[in-house]
């Protein structure tokens, strides 16, 4: 059984966390109150998507290195 690099375990939670903030702005909803005032939780929109982008970052970058690890153990193999 191989094993799971922790970069990509990593990704997976921050790309989860930045959906859950996405779908909470959702669930929240947006309302206007009495004196026309408009409130909303604007904060979770920039922040769910710093988390989905901070994510597939470290997901390509463990793609990256999983990918130079396979081509220099290749490489090796082939010098013998």
């Amino acid at each position: 059984m191989s094993k799971i690099n922790p970069l990509t375990i990593l990704s997976l939670a921050l790309i989860a966390l930045g959906c859950a903030c996405l779908f909470a702005f959702n669930l929240i909803g947006s309302t206007i109150d009495a004196q026309g005032m408009l409130h909303e939780p604007f904060g979770l929109i920039p922040i769910g998507w710093l988390l989905i982008v901070g994510g597939a970052a470290l997901g390509l970058a463990g793609l990256t290195r999983a990918v130079l690890r396979w081509s220099k153990t290749r490489s090796d193999r082939q010098a013998r």
